[in-house]
């Protein structure tokens, strides 16, 4: 028999300096929707989440705002579309303000969160809607030209189209929207279905029409931690897609460790860029989750591809964190306009998913600008 104090010894504690604690802290929320509920009660009057297109036109909602549109949008779920505790909701969204307001709505009634990538073939779309189970389907209105093609191959019961501008305000909404539809041209028809096909803030709007106090609140404080929160599926480099059952206990778990690497650099006022998709679960986890957690503001890029895509974000807002793959950083460290001037505010950045490489401006040495960034990798 093996000795069993090779797995006592644990060395690489020595690694975490007087910052970082030996052990998690004891979980501190139930669920999602209660670490969600109480962020919005702690920050109700910041700014949670501001979504930046490639010219800089925005869209904010604040904590307030988001708590009572995810309640709206849990009420739909649960009294419009007649889901039950357990059901799962496809969202493929790119980031933007309906992605939060979506998922949080998810959580706090009490379904499971199918995370979509909004760029999936309608193959990819097709397996993973009938393996998952979701009977209703959120995405973006960009790719409803698919719907056609998968729909019919999934228990899909109901769609819910989102824009990329959503919830902006009235006139960069219509400027965004008009460029797609008469510039771009990426707005296809909506296809004719069987299923009710509606707009969010219809859906929202139906959902506030059908609200009763507390009836939100009672949804997930019957949900146990024990309970799956997300099926996030996987690459599928070695077969097809696999959902990977995700309990609530697990995220928040996770969320826990990253604050636990870098609350030390975490005050007041904190603001991420958001590049990473929130479909991915390592911008979910350390943008989505954490930084509502301490009350930070996302700023959310809707499409990270080119690199330039981040410039007005970057120039415009108090950029205090960022997170990014090696792909991204190096993109960043080949843009002339980022290396002149670069962000002033910026603190640390978290790097995962492949090995950091990529020197920061001036490596080695203080920059006169803003100093190296800690990376946390």
């Amino acid at each position: 028999m093996a000795d069993s104090s090779i797995y006592d010894s644990k060395p690489w504690q020595a690694a975490y300096g007087t910052a970082i604690a030996p052990q998690l802290p004891a979980a501190r929320y139930q669920n999602l929707a209660h670490m969600v509920h109480s962020a919005c009660e702690r920050y109700a009057k910041q700014t949670a989440f501001t979504a930046v297109v490639p010219n800089g036109m925005n869209g904010s909602l604040s904590f307030a705002q988001v708590a009572e549109l995810s309640d709206a949008f849990a009420v739909y779920l649960r009294d419009v579309c007649g889901l039950q505790a357990g059901d799962r909701v496809a969202v493929q969204l790119p980031n933007g303000l309906a992605y939060p307001v979506v998922a949080f709505g998810v959580f706090k009634a009490g379904c499971v969160l199918v995370n979509t990538n909004p760029l999936y073939t309608p193959s990819e779309m097709a397996h993973q809607f009938k393996d998952s189970g979701a009977r209703v389907l959120v995405i973006v209105d960009m790719f409803a030209d698919k719907l056609a093609e998968v729909i019919p191959k999934t228990g899909i019961e109901r769609i819910v189209l989102a824009g990329v501008s959503e919830m902006f305000p009235v006139v960069p909404n219509l400027i965004v929207r008009g460029v797609q539809k008469v510039w771009s041209k990426v707005l296809p028809p909506i296809p004719d279905l069987p299923q009710k096909i509606e707009r969010l803030a219809e859906a929202i709007a139906s959902g506030r029409a059908s609200s009763s106090p507390g009836k939100v609140n009672a949804w997930w404080q019957a949900v146990a931690s024990t309970e799956v929160a997300a099926l996030q599926y996987t690459g599928g480099t070695t077969g097809v897609s696999k959902g990977a059952m995700l309990t609530h206990a697990n995220l928040l778990a996770n969320l826990d460790q990253v604050l636990a690497m870098g609350k030390s650099h975490m005050g007041e006022g904190e603001c991420v860029l958001t590049a990473l998709p929130l479909y991915h679960i390592f911008a979910f986890t350390a943008n989505l989750l954490c930084f509502m957690d301490i009350g930070g503001r996302n700023i959310l890029i809707p499409s990270p591809r080119p690199v330039q895509n981040l410039q007005r974000a970057l120039e415009n807002y108090p950029i205090t964190w960022v997170t990014g793959v090696n792909t991204l950083f190096n993109g960043l460290m080949n843009e002339e306009w980022f290396t002149a001037f670069p962000p002033k505010h910026l603190k640390a950045a978290i790097a995962g998913a492949q090995p950091f490489i990529t020197p920061w401006p001036n490596a080695g040495k203080k920059s006169p600008a803003h100093g190296l960034p800690k990376v946390l990798a």
